[in-house]
């Protein structure tokens, strides 16, 4: 019934479109980077300047597009990020010096629109019960998973295909035309904060109850995804180059199912324990991936990893919703992407450096 809703089918397409660049531009600028410099480490510090400075900054350009509504907020965010992470890939296909690598991916990190969050609020204003807000959320890690499937397959077929910089390239272009998309559906859009006539928020949002622990989760999450990102990408490397964007698919493929069951499934448990146990069954699957060499069995496992990842993913989200006052939503919501994100840098600064002294397994057990 949501789906029926008006506006809903535009704002999926725009935040589908919006956020497939996830899938792209992290694999495309490590795939760019090592080509260039032949270096996993300088890669992974690069990657890392982009998701810490995102991460920093995402609460409180979220903070401004509660603000000020997504409508005016998303082209002023766009036309920084884009910019910025064009110039990036011409820095780094031309040999610029290096220190100019790491301040065009911070200011393009400062600006990335968190279109995930956006859309997370639309749906909170459009759903009418809980039940529906925990299916939409669903939809929602689908989404993210569908473009974490789609996009490593993009990414390395057009590196290999075209050149190293065009999954770059693509994904900006993606990231503007669906943001601007979603700018201009004001039907589904939250009303912008000064409008109700509450005060500014003051404090940062990760001192309301429960948010912190939240976020320590996805602290965790994050490092878990940029470790597995990097050290998959060394393993197909190191394997079959061919099949690095497929094991990469494969995790998020996983996360997709889950996320579909999710969504369709009648909830009757808490998101509590939705979270608790999706951590417990995430530690016991990524085990493995340290000790296999195969490819095949790789793949698999890789799926086996990705049917957990929805289940923590829905119900933090679905939790940080709970806990953040409605002139605040986007703002809880990106504390969530924050967390991701800065556990993102850790593990892509440390697996790069283990990669180059040890190989993709020692990163693995990371």
């Amino acid at each position: 019934d949501v789906f029926r809703r008006p506006g809903v089918a535009p704002m999926m397409l725009a935040g589908f479109l919006g956020r497939l660049p996830m899938g792209m531009v992290g694999l495309g600028l490590t795939l760019l980077i090592v080509g260039q410099s032949g270096s996993y480490a300088l890669a992974g510090a690069v990657a890392a300047t982009l998701t810490i400075s995102m991460a920093v900054l995402a609460p409180y350009n979220a903070r401004v597009v509660d603000r000020i509504g997504q409508t005016r907020a998303i082209p002023m965010l766009l036309a920084v990020h884009v910019t910025a992470f064009s110039f990036l890939a011409a820095a780094v296909t031309f040999g610029w010096p290096t220190s100019l690598w790491f301040a065009l991916a911070a200011v393009a990190g400062l600006a990335a629109p968190s279109i995930g969050s956006m859309t997370r609020a639309r749906w909170v204003r459009i759903a009418r019960s809980g039940t529906e807000r925990s299916s939409a959320f669903a939809v929602e890690s689908v989404a993210d998973e569908l473009s974490f499937v789609i996009g490593p397959v993009i990414a390395t077929s057009l590196a290999l295909a075209i050149a190293p910089s065009a999954p770059i390239l693509l994904g900006m272009l993606a990231v503007t035309v669906g943001g601007l998309w979603l700018a201009t559906q004001r039907r589904t859009a939250p009303p912008p904060g000064r409008s109700t006539g509450n005060p500014p928020p003051r404090g940062h949002i990760v001192r309301t109850p429960g948010l912190g622990a939240l976020f320590a989760v996805m602290l965790a999450m994050g490092a878990m995804f940029g470790t597995l990102n990097v050290s998959v990408v060394a393993f197909g490397q190191s394997n079959a180059a061919e099949a690095t964007g497929i094991l990469l698919a494969a995790m998020s493929f996983g996360s997709l199912v889950s996320g579909v069951v999710l969504g369709a499934v009648a909830r009757r448990w808490s998101l509590t324990n939705q979270v608790r146990l999706g951590t417990l069954t995430l530690t016991a699957a990524i085990i493995p991936l340290a000790f296999i060499t195969a490819v095949p069995a790789f793949a698999i496992m890789a799926f086996v990893l990705g049917l957990n990842f929805s289940v923590v993913m829905i119900g933090a989200f679905g939790l940080a919703e709970r806990m953040s006052s409605r002139d605040r939503l986007t703002e809880g919501l990106a504390l969530m992407g924050s967390g991701l994100a800065l556990g993102m840098a850790a593990g892509t600064s440390l697996s790069g450096i283990i990669i180059d002294a040890a190989g993709p397994s020692p990163s693995l057990a990371l």
